[in-house]
């Protein structure tokens, strides 16, 4: 095979599922001595995994738009939710948090909270491209979540303690820092 593309470890460090085009997504649970197909997933798609169960993985194909979850370690993929955006960039699992995705896109920043079933726009930022997530805020249980985009047309560096409902930029406007 060749290199690139992107690949996920289960949370349990038991499979890896790669995705490299032009090669169609396969899993191992060797280290790469042995490799099967994963059904159901198109070529080409960002794939991660859960962070609590280590039997789901997702993956999103930006030519689909489309969200795909797998709960057999990435044996069989299933169509979920439609991305909205002309680029879909790599979502993101929370830690700590069963089922919870974030997906940065050219038209904002999307959250599911049930594996990819529904996927809701998160008010505030009109694109996103990258999302983070750190330590929770004093005194708040999910941890702060983090986004490189845009948010009142103004391209940053973005934080939210409360889920999303509030977002404040971090970087410096002079600097980008």
């Amino acid at each position: 095979r060749a290199g690139g593309g992107s690949a996920a470890l289960s949370a349990d460090g038991s499979w890896v599922v790669w995705s490299c085009p032009p090669a169609a997504p396969a899993r191992t649970r060797d280290g790469g001595s042995t490799w099967e197909p994963c059904r159901g997933l198109p070529v080409g798609s960002r794939v991660i995994s859960d962070r609590v169960d280590p039997r789901v993985f997702y993956a999103v194909s930006t030519g689909q738009r489309r969200l795909y979850r797998s709960v057999d370690s990435g044996a069989t993929f299933q169509p979920m939710a439609m991305v909205r955006g002309e680029e879909v960039h790599r979502p993101q699992a929370v830690f700590g948090r069963r089922g919870h995705l974030w997906v940065p896109t050219s038209e904002g920043l999307f959250r599911s909270t049930d594996g990819g079933r529904t996927l809701h726009r998160v008010e505030g930022l009109e694109r996103a491209r990258a999302v983070g997530f750190g330590r929770a805020a004093p005194g708040r249980r999910y941890p702060t979540v983090f986004v490189i985009g845009a948010g009142r047309g103004v391209e940053g560096v973005f934080r939210s303690t409360d889920e999303g409902r509030t977002w404040v930029r971090v970087n410096d406007a002079s600097t980008g820092f």
